[in-house]
């Protein structure tokens, strides 16, 4: 097991005395996995805030974007696909056909109140709300298996 190097500690609060706290210390062996896993506690302090009724604090602009990009290269590392993540996007390779690649942006979709989507990059066809990393997976399986997909 790698060594955990990374470390957040969350102050102790009202919230966290009445159960609704979420995660008080977080542990990871990069900069980067620690940076998704306190996207992960956001996301569920966030489901925890609407269910006892508060307004949930909603992360906007790149720094959110990021996070959802870095969650979605986690899902597709974890299932053993090829990836590139950088600030911007993530490059997803096909591991069975040369070429084979596919770029994902996150931005925001004017059409849906200008939530956070998963783009793909070259044709600009949104694939799934961003908090939504499963339905992008398989969006990004899809064009990965398309013909066209594969680079000349």
């Amino acid at each position: 097991m790698p060594a955990l190097k990374w470390g957040a500690q969350r102050k102790a609060s009202a919230e966290w005395d009445a159960g609704a706290g979420g995660v008080r210390t977080l542990n990871a062996d990069s900069a980067e996995h620690l940076r998704w896993m306190l996207g992960q506690v956001a996301v569920w302090d966030t489901e925890v805030a609407t269910a006892c009724g508060s307004v949930p604090y909603e992360v906007r602009g790149p720094l959110a974007r990021r996070d959802r990009l870095v969650a979605l290269d986690a899902n597709l590392r974890g299932l053993g696909l090829t990836t590139g993540l950088s600030n911007t996007s993530v490059l997803v390779l096909a591991p069975d056909r040369a070429g084979a690649e596919v770029r994902i942006v996150c931005r925001e979709r004017p059409s849906d109140g200008d939530a956070l989507w998963f783009w793909d990059d070259a044709s600009g066809a949104p694939l799934a709300e961003a908090h939504r990393v499963t339905d992008a997976v398989v969006a990004i399986r899809g064009l990965l298996a398309a013909p066209a997909r594969v680079a000349s």
